[in-house]
């Protein structure tokens, strides 16, 4: 069983800190259950809603399925990588959804180039660099 990053009720951790306030979804995409958690009780306390994902397959499901508004995509994930994730969402969505790669390594810059990222977030990642890559890849998309 993984640990919570943040100690908050059950209750709290399935529907957030609070619901979301817009048709904003975004789609979390980290291998680290504790990732996965902060960044949820993050963007959910901005007023977005969050679907998260702890590999690539998950993450292709649930974006296929329906298409979040962003996602915020680790590169390197079990199964299938960030990097072939982002392709086929590329391909499927075009320039449609915005895509925000995340990773610990020190290229994360040129693999977002690669993929054609939106935006990119280097970890370890604070709560302002998060919020402030995702509203900047929102707006720029024109997303309400």
């Amino acid at each position: 069983m993984h640990q919570t990053v943040l100690a908050t009720r059950p209750e709290e951790r399935e529907r957030g800190p609070r619901a979301a306030t817009t048709n904003q979804s975004v789609l979390v995409v980290d291998d680290d259950r504790n990732v996965l958690d902060l960044i949820q009780y993050i963007l959910e306390a901005e007023g977005l809603s969050v679907v998260t994902a702890e590999d690539g397959y998950q993450a292709l499901i649930r974006a296929l399925y329906r298409r979040p508004s962003l996602v915020l995509l680790d590169l390197r994930l079990p199964h299938l990588s960030g990097e072939i994730v982002a392709r086929v969402l590329r391909d499927t969505y075009a320039e449609a959804l915005p895509i925000v790669v995340m990773s610990g390594n020190g290229e994360v810059e040129e693999a977002a180039q690669r993929v054609g990222a939106d935006g990119y977030l280097n970890k370890p990642f604070t709560v302002t660099g998060i919020v402030e890559a995702v509203r900047r890849a929102l707006d720029r998309m024109g997303v309400q």
